[in-house]
């Protein structure tokens, strides 16, 4: 279902705040792989997004491969920096966070 989204050029996305966001996609896989390795590793892509709601000016990267699922790096106006993550290791769940709810976390795993 994920990766149908992807290649359809439109998918929506959760926030860190439970509202969703819809997003254009453009394929970046091979701006970012070389071709070679691209081939090679037909079941990694990268993506490009940018949401279509103007109340929510947000864009990001997006990655998707078979073994590590779906991963998503937005930046929102609104909302920061938001991920999106398996849920410890699945690749059925995921969890939208971001950097300033989990500050101490990070800060902790700094020292």
């Amino acid at each position: 279902l994920m990766r149908k989204s992807l290649e359809e050029g439109v998918i929506s996305l959760p926030l860190n705040d439970g509202s969703f966001v819809r997003f254009t996609v453009r394929d970046t896989t091979t701006e970012i792989m070389h071709p070679d390795l691209a081939r090679k590793f037909s079941g990694i892509k990268t993506y490009h997004i940018k949401s279509l709601d103007s109340q929510v000016v947000a864009n990001g990267d997006v990655s998707l491969s078979i073994s590590n699922g779906f991963h998503a790096q937005i930046v929102c106006y609104k909302c920061g920096h938001v991920y999106i993550d398996p849920h410890y290791g699945s690749t059925r769940y995921y969890t939208s966070y971001s950097v300033h709810e989990n500050s101490k976390k990070f800060q902790s795993n700094m020292h």
